[in-house]
């Protein structure tokens, strides 16, 4: 029964939050909010780019906030210099000179318990390792398989093994992960061309494609996207890397990230996916091209382009092929995710916990389920959650 605080906030005559926002499907928003066709699509199109769920779905108001600071350009898109692969190596070695080790090719096979907590993991190799706190970064579904069904009460065991399920249709959304994308890199001779307004090509986000709302509440877009891998009419996003970091592409030539929705890697066989990943990629191009003249067969180079099979048999977090490890509708937010008896980051057992995108706030970079999760273990073990304090800085 305890508000969070954007259920708070509607309670707040001043917010603006309209409360009926948390019930209202993403059409419903779009309409009510918007009165451009333009807008109303953007801001659909927008949504699933953060999570994946379709017009007809209820986000719920984590996602609305969120959205609505994307469309209106409230918070920008962040480029990475060199690429967001930098980031992690950051933090790695950030995390090494703290003392910390890491290993590869380690992979972990069970979680030990005594005494009913966890005390340390074992690998596949048999080796294991002794520790006073295990956290997961996995998907909810693996976190509790590697603790084992003997430790997991058997109504939340039941639940995780329902997310495992391939959908039924493209309506099913009992718990995997919709945010599967044909997603990756275009390189160019040259950047791109807008004859309607020269500063398109430093817009961080582009999104192209028609401005029918009537598409995408309907249901056609993703029924093609269901029965094709991919909709005849694209909504493509571009984002023109290498004109905000020159270390992506050599001097005169052109970099951009593209991102268009498909469907679950169930839908189609290794082979097709592997169709539909050459075919995808002129098909983008010519998309461009009715925005940019100069974007043609011609000035492509070559495209990397990551298929939902691909993500699949890289990640085994994302079995279903998206980038998001467990849905994010409405009914999987805050104190619902992944479930309400294990919304807080403490797993069923002591000293195991949860800190992966299937947590609160879910998945996506820069969300906060790490942060949040060490606050927890901080709370659990007395300590300070801002240490930084106690050196005065």
């Amino acid at each position: 029964g305890e508000l969070d605080p954007l259920e708070e906030l509607t309670k707040d005559s001043k917010s603006g939050i309209d409360p009926r926002y948390a019930h209202m499907t993403i059409a419903e928003i779009a309409q009510d909010l918007f009165e451009s066709p333009e807008f109303q699509v953007f801001f659909m199109r927008a949504h699933q780019t953060s999570h994946g769920l379709m017009p007809h779905e209820k986000a719920g108001l984590y996602w609305h906030v969120h959205v609505l600071g994307l469309v209106l350009s409230v918070s920008s898109a962040a480029i990475v210099q060199g690429g967001s692969h930098s980031i992690t190596h950051a933090l790695l070695r950030a995390f090494q000179a703290e003392g910390g080790d890491f290993f590869v090719l380690s992979e972990v096979d069970k979680i030990l318990v005594k005494n009913g907590k966890a005390a340390g993991i074992r690998l596949t190799n048999g080796d294991e390792i002794e520790a006073d706190v295990v956290v997961s970064d996995m998907s909810i579904d693996l976190t509790l398989d590697l603790l084992g069904q003997e430790y997991v009460p058997a109504e939340l065991w039941a639940k995780v093994q329902k997310t495992k399920e391939p959908p039924r249709d493209m309506n099913d959304i009992s718990g995997f992960s919709r945010t599967q994308v044909l997603w990756g890199s275009v390189a160019l001779m040259e950047p791109p061309v807008y004859p309607q307004h020269e500063g398109l090509g430093y817009v961080p986000r582009l999104y192209m494609g028609e401005a029918d709302p009537a598409k995408f509440i309907s249901g056609e877009y993703q029924k093609e996207r269901w029965e094709k891998g991919m909709a005849d009419q694209l909504s493509l996003l571009v984002a023109p890397e290498s004109q905000w970091d020159p270390t992506r592409a050599p001097k005169g030539r052109f970099c951009a990230m593209v991102e268009e929705f498909s469907c679950h890697v169930s839908r189609f066989s290794e082979r097709e996916w592997l169709r539909i990943k050459r075919e995808v990629a002129h098909k983008m191009v010519e998309e461009w091209g009715k925005y940019a003249p100069n974007v043609t067969k011609e000035s492509f180079i070559e495209a990397h382009i990551s298929t939902p099979d691909d993500v699949r048999q890289r990640n085994p977090n994302n079995s279903g092929g998206g980038w998001g490890s467990y849905d994010m509708d409405a009914d999987r937010l805050g104190k619902l995710r992944p479930f309400p008896e294990i919304s807080n980051y403490r797993m069923p057992v002591e000293n195991y916990y949860l800190c992966s995108a299937s947590a609160h706030p879910g998945h996506g970079i820069g969300r906060g389920s790490g942060y949040n999760c060490y606050r927890v273990i901080a709370q659990d073990r007395g300590l300070s959650y801002r240490p930084w304090e106690a050196r005065g800085l």
